[in-house]
């Protein structure tokens, strides 16, 4: 028997508005149905209900009409250069005139972002290793309050031993490196080449470099099987590296490869589960992003989902060993205000010392210090699972709490479901 699970309303590409829609629970797949008078459509966005009621079941999540979340990605696209010509590219790279946008044009941007309360930019390409000015850009973000993100391929770092050291100097806060599979066929099929190991290379020297690093595995059913491999390779880089994202690919951009190569966040979920990389991993360790109003996070349970783990000793371990989970997001979902940096951080930190098992006290405060100091034995590994909406999938209810941004060149921040979606008009409507 069919269950509807929730109301909302999507974008219509067809008829440029939004219509009523619901997602539809039929027992066998999770559906978002749109009704749209001239042909309604019907998206299955999960192939596990089993694992999609489990995270709608878990999240503290509220939706408010009003809400104004806060962006953790406002991805500046400082040039469309890039020195890779990947088949699957959300940017499109190289395929137009070249464009690299000036030093002063991304200082004047990141002053109207600042305007609008943003405190987080993300910078992309392209290739933004390949920006001229790059250091002295990142120096003067950071000055401004900034906190700095950067997503690459990972040529330059591997290229030049100092490129990372450089980074961390700069006052690079994150530099997520794009890392699909550990398979050369499989790599070549995705990035156009067999670069593994200069990926390698580059996780090497940022390790050493002490630069806080995260990957990106974009997702299709030729490297989902991996999942649990990439997961266990990864935690050679720990402490350093403590957050390792899967994001499911989506049609945008240049996608060369078949629509069947698709794959949706419970398809990730599942395989992570089936891997054995970690035979006591079930269902119930993955949970959606926690709720903390604080800091005005808020996020639609079917964004994603964490799976979070600590190390010890280079080896994967589920942190809710040493720290009760689930409590630590109850915690965490109590306050129902924002609240001054220095109060959050310090409610946060009171949140994990009670989530703490006090027969692991010990080990609980050497993963913070791993954590936190970025040496050690212990550290943490935060495995998130990502997904964006596709065309006919445009959930209001996700769009007006999204943390993830596109920014324009005007400011308008444009949130990447949108951002990727055909109907570029839409971008008018985006309040900054």
């Amino acid at each position: 028997m069919e269950k509807i699970i929730d109301r909302t309303e999507s974008y219509c590409c067809d008829c440029r508005e939004n219509h009523t829609a619901r997602i539809v629970d039929t027992g066998k797949h999770i559906i978002f149905i749109v009704e749209c008078p001239v042909k309604k459509r019907k998206i299955v966005i999960s192939e596990y209900p089993e694992i999609y009621r489990m995270l709608r079941r878990k999240s503290r999540y509220h939706y408010n009409r009003n809400f104004v979340p806060q962006s953790w990605g406002n991805q500046i696209e400082l040039l469309n250069r890039c020195n890779f010509h990947c088949p699957v590219c959300y940017a499109s790279a190289n395929e137009s005139t070249e464009r690299i946008m000036p030093l002063r044009e991304v200082i004047s941007l990141a002053k109207k972002l600042q305007k609008q309360g943003v405190e987080l930019i993300s910078l992309s390409g392209g290739e933004p290793t390949l920006y001229p000015e790059l250091f002295i850009l990142i120096k003067a973000l950071k000055q401004k309050g900034f906190i700095v993100n950067l997503s690459t391929n990972g040529s330059m770092l591997a290229a030049d031993s100092d490129f990372a050291l450089r980074l961390k100097r700069s006052g690079l806060e994150y530099c997520y490196i794009q890392f699909d599979s550990l398979d050369p066929l499989t790599h070549a099929a995705l990035r156009g080449n067999d670069y593994i190991p200069l990926k390698k290379h580059a996780l090497q020297n940022a390790f050493r470099a002490k630069l806080p690093l995260a990957t990106i595995t974009t997702t299709v059913k030729k490297n989902i099987q991996e999942a649990g491999n990439i997961v266990q390779y990864l935690t050679n880089y720990s402490p350093v590296l403590n957050i390792c994202v899967f994001a499911a690919a989506g049609n945008a951009g240049r996608f060369a490869l078949p629509e069947s190569q698709l794959v949706t966040r419970d398809d990730i979920i599942h395989s992570l589960l089936a891997s054995n990389f970690l035979p006591e991993l079930t269902i119930d360790d993955f949970i959606p992003f926690p709720r903390f109003l604080p800091f005005r996070v808020n996020l639609h349970p079917d964004c994603g989902a964490v799976l979070p783990l600590y190390t010890k000793h280079k080896k994967p371990f589920l942190l809710d060993r040493l720290y009760d989970v689930n409590r630590f997001c109850r915690l965490l979902s109590r306050p129902r205000k924002i609240m001054r940096k220095g109060f959050g951080h310090a409610y946060m930190a009171v949140c994990f010392l009670l989530s703490m098992r006090v027969n692991r006290l010990r080990e609980c405060f050497l993963v913070l210090w791993g954590m936190l100091m970025q040496k050690g034995v212990y550290g943490i590994l935060i495995v998130a699972i990502d997904q964006f909406m596709n065309t006919y999938y445009q959930d209001v209810k996700r769009l007006g709490h999204c943390a993830t941004y596109h920014v324009l060149d005007d400011g308008t921040r444009v949130p990447m479901c949108m951002y990727h979606h055909p109907d570029k008009s839409r971008y008018s409507k985006t309040d900054p």
